[in-house]
């Protein structure tokens, strides 16, 4: 079947589809917390440990292998993941560095995991639909409801940004 509506990170709008910007999306550099005497940044430990990435198509990998491309990184060894959440996993339980959409940082405990944000660009977050679809009132409403949750979540990302 065909889908109506679509939530889409980073990516152009295909011809024939409407679309409403809902917030960009900032990244962090997540870590396994370590001793209190090492306060290696993130950055220089990105040289030194295992690099996690994402999906070879997703737009966080694309983002991650243009910064180490510029900040010339030469990993030591990466390992693939298929989702943010597991690389957190993997984060908390010690193992590697990665880069992960900021709204992920919830997910991460922070006794375990150490985040600081990168120094990346933000992707647009975008609602995406046929227009078609739109005129319906169900899914018109919940096009209005997710517009409303994405200016909450853009404003709270843009604190968060300030304050660091």
């Amino acid at each position: 079947g065909d889908v109506d509506l679509a939530v889409v990170t980073g990516q152009e709008t295909p011809r024939g589809l409407e679309d409403r910007h809902l917030f960009d999306q900032p990244f962090a550099w997540v870590g396994p917390r370590r001793k209190r005497g090492d306060r290696m940044p993130l950055t220089e430990r990105l040289r030194r440990e295992p690099i996690l990435r994402l999906a070879a198509e997703s737009r966080g990998r694309a983002v991650l292998e243009q910064y180490l491309a510029d900040a010339r990184v030469r990993p030591v060894s990466t390992i693939d993941v298929p989702s943010v959440s597991l690389l957190l996993s993997y984060v908390s339980g010690g193992l590697g560095i990665g880069l992960v959409p900021a709204l992920a940082l919830a997910e991460a405990p922070a006794d375990r995991v150490v985040s600081v944000p990168a120094r990346v660009p933000a992707l647009p977050v975008t609602l995406v639909w046929r227009t078609a679809a739109r005129r319906q009132p169900a899914l018109a409403r919940l096009a209005d409801l997710l517009a409303t949750a994405g200016a909450r979540v853009g404003a709270r990302l843009t604190r968060a940004r300030r304050r660091t």
